[in-house]
């Protein structure tokens, strides 16, 4: 496993390095147990459908089982940022900024 990143600097080059000791610690804890926010991520059951069978039988019943464990818990925090926007305007455009994001976050392309 590599952790990889992308600098302005010098063009669109990506670094790689490998992971340390503590970093994969880090990456086990938050597999693990994630750090969710409570009440800013879907746990919605999927409706029983022809096309939603299939990702059931492979334990995929609700929203949250779509993505990551980081991910999820990286998506909650910028929900519940999304949601104390004073400014209803720029909190609608952020929030429909955030939520085309959906299918490049979820394990499945």
């Amino acid at each position: 496993m590599l952790l990889g990143y992308k600098c302005c600097r010098g063009g669109q080059q990506e670094i790689t390095h490998s992971l340390s000791p503590d970093d994969l610690e880090l990456l086990r804890e938050i597999m693990e147990n994630p750090p969710l926010q409570a009440g800013y991520f879907p746990q919605t059951k999927l409706p029983e459908g022809v096309n939603l069978r299939q990702p059931v039988k492979h334990g995929l019943d609700s929203i949250d089982k779509f993505y990551t464990p980081r991910n999820l818990a990286a998506m909650s925090h910028l929900w519940q940022a999304i949601q104390r926007i004073e400014d209803t305007n720029l909190a609608a455009y952020v929030a429909f900024a955030f939520t085309s994001l959906y299918q490049r976050v979820t394990d499945f392309p």
